[in-house]
């Protein structure tokens, strides 16, 4: 999800593929659906533009990534594949041109997830790839019943992720590479996360059956810190298929946790942050653990879907191995939402229910209807996608920031700190990635009723500016651009 043509809406842009590198530049494109929002009924109908758009395959399509590298006010594209990923700059007209060679980021592997964000708090956006295994297709695995299979990981040789700084006119290979090659490993999910609260995001990576890491320093020497703070491995020491990841405060202390999403029979993972002794795996403790024990989870957000005030856990879930689970046959499986109540565990609504299955791979949130609520939308390996649109913002009950940067790019890295009426908080931070191959909607949302209001945004910059605004008004996104001050300037850069 990503707003394509500035409108104020978010558009979606679905990644092909094909039996194998699509290497023809005249061959099939990816599909880019624009929002045409009624603004009086506030429902979205989308169109597809992909022949305007041009958006070519150049492999194998797996995900995206979406960004504002230049700086011009308007998204691009990072789109990863194995073959060729390509770097689509934003001609602000719904055309992209492939400026890869340009810019210095091809990458002919097989890349699996990518990440805008902001390594170093310069306020520009720079990219992560992550890489998987030097693949080839005439390596066969068989079954005990000698059925092909899939090979898992262990067959090949990881690639090294990739890392390009931004420096205001071009993506230049990080000197954080040297240790990225020290230390590859089959890259799946990646999302950027401040750990430690001191302004500069880190980056956890989720490996397939290897240790996940949690990269820290990127603008310079790098170290991964995964093994120290508890995120590498699960509780029983196990390294597992870590695919989706997501982050969120899910208790409320104002530091965010990390989930990852696994192959069934591993569950899911999801690790709690602490204030100073790191992360612990308290999946099982949570209510996270044995429901997802038979399914395999991949693309998955952490948001709160109700308006509670607690971040629920959502995942799309799919199996690779043919077989029967719950009753659903083939690859199918039942999508999965656990919702936070706030008493410490999650709930696990029955999705099947209501016949959300199939074979899910990439997840993305947003707000579709620019209602106030997050609203998701799941694509399916070989299959229709689908919508699930959230209401829970009832007659536009709610306070909505659309943070930017001086040029108009998102602002990446913001992060906000809001008071309640009634004394409580909540901590929120902009970004783009997570989940597995997708971008997410940059804006925040915070729902309201008649119980309480929102007393106090305080917005804190990358850089370290602050912004402050007192009882927001609701129902529409109030956009707030980064002011040229560094302490705190109440209501500035409010654009109307």
């Amino acid at each position: 999800m990503f707003d394509a043509d500035n409108d104020g809406d978010l558009d979606i842009i679905v990644i092909q593929s094909g039996d194998q590198v699509i290497s023809d530049p005249s061959g099939p494109r990816h599909t880019l659906l624009r929002n045409d929002l009624d603004t009086t009924t506030m429902r979205p109908s989308f169109v597809d533009v992909s022949e305007q758009a041009d958006i070519a395959i150049r492999g194998y399509g797996m995900g995206v990534a979406c960004g504002d590298y230049n700086g011009d006010g308007w998204t691009d594209l990072y789109v990863t594949a194995w073959g060729e990923n390509a770097l689509w700059r934003n001609q602000q007209n719904m055309t992209f041109q492939d400026v890869t060679s340009e810019q210095g980021v091809a990458e002919d592997a097989w890349s699996t997830s990518a990440s805008f964000t902001d390594i170093n708090n310069d306020g520009l956006v720079d990219l992560f790839a992550t890489n998987y295994v030097e693949y080839t297709d005439k390596t066969i695995c068989k079954r005990p019943d000698s059925a092909a299979e899939y090979c898992g990981p262990q067959n090949f040789v990881a690639v090294a992720d990739r890392l390009w700084i931004n420096d205001g006119e071009k993506l230049t290979a990080a000197a954080a590479e040297e240790q990225l090659r020290k230390d590859s490993r089959p890259g799946l999910g990646v999302i950027s996360v401040d750990f430690d609260l001191d302004g500069v995001f880190e980056l956890f990576v989720a490996n397939d059956r290897q240790a996940n890491q949690l990269w820290t320093r990127l603008g310079g020497s790098a170290q991964d810190i995964g093994w120290e703070q508890g995120v590498a491995v699960n509780a029983q020491g196990m390294m597992e298929a870590s695919m989706g990841v997501a982050a969120a405060d899910l208790n409320g202390d104002g530091r965010e946790e990390l989930f990852a999403t696994h192959l069934g029979t591993e569950s899911n993972t999801l690790y709690q942050s602490s204030n100073s002794a790191g992360f612990f795996d308290q999946t099982d403790a949570l209510g996270l653990g044995a429901p997802s024990l038979p399914f395999t989870g991949f693309g998955t957000t952490m948001v709160d879907f109700t308006g509670n005030g607690h971040a629920d856990v959502f995942i799309a879930n799919g199996s690779i191995v043919a077989g029967t689970v719950r009753g659903y046959s083939g690859y199918d499986e039942p999508d999965q939402l656990f919702l936070n109540g706030g008493a410490g565990r999650l709930e696990d609504v029955k999705l099947d229910d209501i016949g959300q299955f199939g074979i899910g791979r990439g997840l993305a949130k947003g707000d579709l209807d620019n209602d106030g609520d997050v609203d998701i939308v799941v694509i399916n390996n070989g299959a229709t996608g689908y919508f699930l649109f959230n209401n829970a913002a009832s007659e536009g009950h709610f306070v909505g920031l659309d943070l930017r940067m001086e040029s108009g790019s998102p602002a990446v890295g913001a992060r906000v700190d809001l008071e309640w009426s009634d004394g409580s908080q909540n901590r929120q931070w902009v970004r783009t990635d997570g989940s597995y191959l997708a971008c997410n909607d940059p804006r925040l949302s915070w729902i309201v009723d008649a119980h309480r209001y929102v007393q106090k945004l305080t917005v804190t910059w990358p850089g370290g500016a602050q912004t402050e605004v007192e009882k927001p008004t609701t129902g529409h996104y109030i956009r707030l651009e980064r002011p040229t001050s560094s302490g705190p300037d109440e209501l500035s850069g409010i654009v109307p």
